[in-house]
């Protein structure tokens, strides 16, 4: 039995709008704006399997959620034991685009080298201990490819920072593509 080739299509958009307003004795001052309004545009990227002009070209994807213990990290293999949604083993050889959703509210996460050994560092650039924060979404994609290779820097590392110390566990959601 032949199986036909694997379509990948994925859209990433950022759009937001944001307001500043005082009521004051010399008056009512407003000021707003927005991405994707106005001055400036709407960011989009669209990833697919077709080469095709102006847009990026991936061939795999992987997604999953997943529940990190307070302070413990999650090293997620990109050469090894990942499994995309249709049972296939993957082994990227290079990353595209990476979005890491924090369903978890007060925990705060880091995502980067952060001293693991073997780590994927992609655009996160610095020595090997750096990291990036965030406490509700982090994403990149790239036209330039970020290359993978077994046991020298396939391990991508996501933190529970467990800042508060409250031992609470975070759940996060992960989408990584690549090739």
């Amino acid at each position: 039995m032949s199986v036909g080739p694997i379509v990948l299509s994925a859209s990433f958009a950022l759009t937001g709008a944001g307001s500043l307003f005082r009521d004051d004795t010399i008056g009512t001052s407003t000021d707003s704006t927005g991405i994707g309004v106005g001055l400036v545009p709407a960011l989009s990227k669209t990833i697919t399997s077709d080469v095709v002009a102006g847009t990026v070209r991936a061939t795999k994807y992987y997604r999953e959620t997943y529940t990190i213990a307070a302070g413990a990290t999650l090293s997620l293999d990109l050469t090894n034991n990942l499994i995309d949604p249709l049972g296939n083993t993957l082994t990227f050889a290079s990353i595209r685009a990476v979005l890491v959703v924090n369903l978890t509210a007060g925990r705060l996460l880091r995502v980067g080298p952060q001293g693991v050994t073997n780590a994927f560092v992609g655009p996160i650039k610095g020595h090997a201990s750096a990291y990036l924060e965030f406490a509700d979404w982090h994403h990149w994609s790239s036209t330039v490819d970020y290359t993978v290779a077994v046991g020298v820097n396939d391990i991508y590392a996501i933190k529970n920072d467990d800042y508060d110390s409250s031992g609470l566990s975070a759940n996060v959601f992960v989408w990584i593509l690549g090739v």
